[in-house]
């Protein structure tokens, strides 16, 4: 082996070590080791950031139009500024709050587009809680808000009509996690949740500035050593893993240690009973959250192989318009039609191992307008609204969308549906006739 490759490997085996000490030194004003920021020294320094259509940011690539070498100056300087305000007493502090909100303020559009655009790396530049907890307030309110909750991940894969010129703003994978308490965001990931399908009552965890989230490849957040625990705060004692119990004073404040490590996941605290339980809990979430997903009424039983591919498939299709259209997307002949080929297509394609069986609704008028639709795509998951409601009508007529493998709205036009299929999960969206099209969308589930 010569000497280059052995400098080579060399290199590339210190990054993790590099990593791993990241931290500054803990404030001397703090009890535990609190770090003073959550990324990485070497893109503390903005000159680090060269000029040009793609920098390399740190181990990361971060694309021209996402932020500017200067604005991404911008998370240095406050990171800057916490080391000297966690280091200075209080009088000193009471002066330097007016200058951190703002460095906070002048931060937080610049950490917004790298949610966008590179959320792992957002998501290591983001101020973690032992350090939020000792910030003042004023600032605390313009930094990126963390994430940890339960509610329905909805991945969404477009395919524009033949012909179809789509804005160039109009991406062709959309994903949205929604959570019980009517929180509505854009759901921005990287490595194993690019792979990850529509699943219900997941547990995801993240920043979150707006709309705009980076989502963690783990739903599992290990509190550091320091975070503070509010007194009162319910604390889960039984350890997921081996079911031993630790107990927890909640009647004051609890300092995290390393020797009793706690987690959270989809907004509630657990204490495991050691540190070597984090990581296999945390590799049991992850199997529960990422990768590719199934709605799950028929599995192939072929070995090696993991796809719904046997069986009886089982469809709705319910045909809508809007009360300020009032045009039937198609005939309920046509709609037969084509679920017909679709049937014919899955069947030869499965050596007649999986069938078809379709239900066709009447036409249903939606509860609200093309442009009332359009509108709240704006606040919440449009397509996911127009799909509810869909089914919503179509129950009130007998037909229970619970009852298929996945239910199909055929409509014209609406919240990103002019000239664009969609399939996601048990669910498709369909403006345009044919079973080519059909046949792609109800792919997915």
């Amino acid at each position: 082996m010569n000497r280059y490759r052995v400098s080579t490997i060399l290199a590339l085996l210190a990054i993790p070590a590099v990593l791993l000490f990241r931290q500054s030194p803990s404030s001397p004003r703090s009890s535990g080791t609190v770090p003073a920021t959550a990324f990485p020294r070497e893109i503390q320094d903005p000159s680090q950031v060269a000029p040009g259509p793609v920098r390399e940011f740190g181990k990361h690539t971060v694309e021209a139009d996402s932020a500017s070498a200067e604005e991404l100056g911008k998370i240095p300087a406050f990171r800057h500024w916490i080391e000297s305000y966690l280091a200075a007493d209080d009088s000193t502090r009471r002066t330097m709050q007016a200058e951190g909100r703002r460095l906070a303020a002048e931060r937080q559009p610049v950490m917004k587009k790298l949610i966008m655009s590179n959320p792992q790396l957002a998501l290591e530049m983001a101020v973690r809680q032992v350090v939020r907890q000792d910030l003042p307030a004023e600032v605390v309110e313009q930094l990126e808000k963390p994430v940890s909750a339960r509610g329905d991940y909805n991945a969404y894969f477009g395919r524009p009509q033949e012909g179809v010129v789509l804005p160039p703003d109009q991406p062709l994978v959309m994903r949205y996690f929604e959570t019980p308490e009517g929180e509505s965001y854009k759901a921005h990931v990287f490595g194993s949740m690019q792979e990850a399908t529509s699943r219900k009552d997941v547990a995801l965890r993240g920043f979150a500035i707006g709309r705009e989230m980076a989502v963690s490849e783990s739903p599992v957040r290990q509190l550091d050593a320091g975070e503070r625990i509010a007194a009162g705060t319910q604390v889960d004692e039984t350890c997921p893993v081996s079911e031993i119990v630790t107990p927890t004073n909640t009647t004051a404040v609890v300092m995290v240690e390393d020797e009793t490590p706690v987690v959270e996941l989809g907004g509630k605290l657990i204490r495991l009973c050691n540190g070597s339980h984090v990581r296999i809990f945390d590799e049991q979430q992850r199997m529960a959250t990422g990768g590719p997903g199934v709605s799950g009424y028929f599995q192939d039983a072929y070995p090696g192989t993991s796809s719904e591919a046997i069986g009886n498939f089982r469809c709705l299709y319910i045909r809508v318009t809007y009360p300020d259209q009032m045009r039937a997307p198609n005939s309920e002949g046509r709609a037969w039609e084509d679920m017909r080929n679709v049937n014919r297509y899955y069947l030869e394609s499965s050596f007649g191992r999986m069938t078809t069986t379709t239900s066709v609704t009447p036409l249903i008028v939606m509860p609200h307008t093309k442009a009332w639709y359009i509108a709240k795509d704006d606040e919440v998951d449009g397509l996911g609204l127009v799909h509810s409601d869909a089914r919503s009508e179509a129950r009130r007529l007998g037909y229970d969308s619970n009852q298929y493998n996945c239910t199909i709205v055929r409509v014209n036009e609406g919240p990103r549906l002019s000239g664009i299929s969609w399939g996601g999960g048990d669910s498709v969206w369909v403006s345009w006739n044919g079973m080519d099209v059909l046949n792609h969308e109800c792919g997915h589930s």
